[in-house]
């Protein structure tokens, strides 16, 4: 299978240092590809998902969080068969997602992140 790219897009409040709330737009791509021989799949995966967030400040400029939310997406799944033709399956599913990671403040209003998340989608099983 090809793999593709994660995009997302996030907004978010900040209640005080240690909880947040955000809310996410993510689109897992388009992966496709042939399984074996004769037999290729095609995926989409997009949805919104509401996190709560918890940070540990590590001085003035750094720190951790992880975060814990629930994806509501939307999966379309295509098989292509040589012998049966094209089999469609659309699926609106919702699953538990959560992540950690670390942060770097740049002033008052930015800030950078690296994370790890994980989903586990149920729905394109």
């Amino acid at each position: 299978m090809r793999t593709t790219t994660r995009t997302s897009c996030s907004r978010g409040y900040r209640l005080n240092t240690f909880l947040a709330f955000e809310l996410d737009y993510i689109n897992l791509g388009e992966p496709s590809g042939a399984v074996v021989p004769g037999f290729n799949v095609d995926l989409a995966v997009d949805g919104f998902a509401p996190y709560v967030v918890g940070t540990i400040p590590l001085g003035n400029w750094f720190e951790v969080y992880g975060r814990l939310g629930y994806y509501f997406y939307d999966a379309n799944i295509g098989v292509e068969d040589e012998l049966n033709g094209n089999v469609e399956f659309d699926e609106e599913s919702e699953d538990l997602v959560y992540g950690a990671g670390i942060g770097a403040n740049i002033g008052e209003r930015f800030n950078v992140r690296f994370e790890y998340e994980r989903y586990d989608l149920e729905g394109t099983g």
